[in-house]
């Protein structure tokens, strides 16, 4: 008996010592305690094993109470707070879709009324066809439940390097000193959304994660591979009921005495010619025409070349960096009869633009971190 109890002794350590390592990482703490620690700390938060941007995001903004509210998805995540001389929340990644977008405003509405809100839109949002659209950002809980298969995913951060073997067996003993950051992402890897909502990518910009796009070839063969239910199939019109969702929430901000501005993100060069070369493919046209229609001002920022920037400047084929982001506020900020362009610090944004020009990241957001690698392996000077 003595036999068998010894290996079932070892297993329940083992097991007891990787729910330690989570839950001193910060990875057992759920969004809405996690944006009550940031207030505090100033951390970033990154949770590897339960992504709940929306109730995180909600949270963060319901304690910020800002002038200009930021709503989207991941495409408007790298807009830095750092450019605004008034209060901002970036909502970045809260929204995957145009209903999920509805429902935000509207819950944050219901909070406190800011005074401009720009809205992100991603042209997938207004395809009929959207079978692999992402479902899962709008879970709101705060409770977080470790699955066994969740349980062992430090083993797998082990074997892809994410983290070392001293860093796992140090958190899981008693008096570990965990590194900066709410959740694994944030701690090992440098990844999570700052106090603005701004996302860092961490490590890949140092090319200490290997990226998925180099020279944008995932993204580009996604579009090529489309299939005709997919979302990235671009040969169809736009669907009248996600138009329609868009006048909606235009009306409703309106209503409330809050300006709105509609905003579309930049696309990669090469993407770009993907998606628009092609006299059939009619969605990206068409959707512009629409989001022009609902008459509310718009940034069209999808060729990244109208606003100075260029592919060493993104992050992967359909997001553009930080100093892509702030060459947008400074479009903004040239368009002094909107509320939010008075609300950027026009001197600072250029300021950062002029010392980062050819980056992804703003380093000056990160003292002391290691230079900016050429990580989409596209031939760029990063000196």
């Amino acid at each position: 008996m003595a036999v068998f109890s010894v290996p079932l002794v070892l297993a329940g350590l083992v097991v007891s010592g990787l729910y330690k390592f989570l839950e001193r990482t910060g990875e057992t703490m759920g969004p809405v305690a996690a944006a009550h620690r940031q207030a505090e700390t100033g951390e970033k938060y990154g949770a590897a094993l339960a992504y709940r941007p929306y109730a995180f995001k909600l949270e963060r903004y319901r304690m910020v109470q800002p002038d200009v509210l930021l709503v989207g998805s991941s495409r408007v995540m790298a807009f830095a707070g750092e450019g605004f001389s008034a209060s901002v929340y970036n909502a970045g990644g809260a929204a995957n879709t145009i209903d999920q977008a509805m429902a935000f405003i509207d819950a944050a509405l219901a909070l406190h009324k800011p005074k401009s809100v720009l809205l992100g839109l991603d042209f997938w949002w207004f395809n009929p066809n959207r079978d692999d659209e992402i479902d899962t950002t709008m879970q709101d809980t705060d409770a977080i439940r470790i699955s066994l298969t969740q349980l062992a995913e430090p083993l797998q951060w082990l074997s892809d390097g994410r983290i070392s073997p001293g860093q796992l067996v140090a958190g899981m003993l008693p008096g570990y000193q965990a590194p900066p950051g709410i959740g694994a992402l944030a701690q090992f890897v440098g990844q999570g959304w700052d106090r603005h909502g701004r996302y860092d990518y961490g490590m890949l910009y140092e090319g200490g994660l290997h990226s998925e796009d180099e020279n944008f070839e995932r993204t580009l063969e996604r579009l090529r591979k489309a299939k005709a239910s997919s979302k990235f199939n671009v040969a169809v019109l736009p669907f009248e009921e996600s138009i329609a969702e868009l006048n909606t929430i235009v009306g409703k901000l309106r209503a409330e005495g809050i300006e709105v501005v509609l905003f579309l993100p930049p696309v990669a060069p090469p993407v770009l010619s993907q998606l628009t070369d092609n006299p059939d493919d009619l969605l990206i046209p068409a959707w512009v025409d629409s989001v022009w229609a609902t008459g509310a001002p718009v940034i069209d920022a999808q060729d990244p070349a109208e606003i100075g920037s260029g592919p060493c400047e993104f992050i992967d084929g359909f997001h553009g960096g930080e100093v892509t982001y702030l060459r947008i506020l400074d479009r903004i900020a040239s368009q002094q009869d909107l509320l939010i362009a008075r609300a950027i610090d026009r001197a600072a944004v250029q300021g950062l633009i002029e010392s980062n020009t050819g980056h992804a990241r703003i380093d000056e957001l990160r003292p002391g971190a290691r230079p900016e690698a050429d990580f989409l392996a596209l031939g760029c000077e990063k000196s």
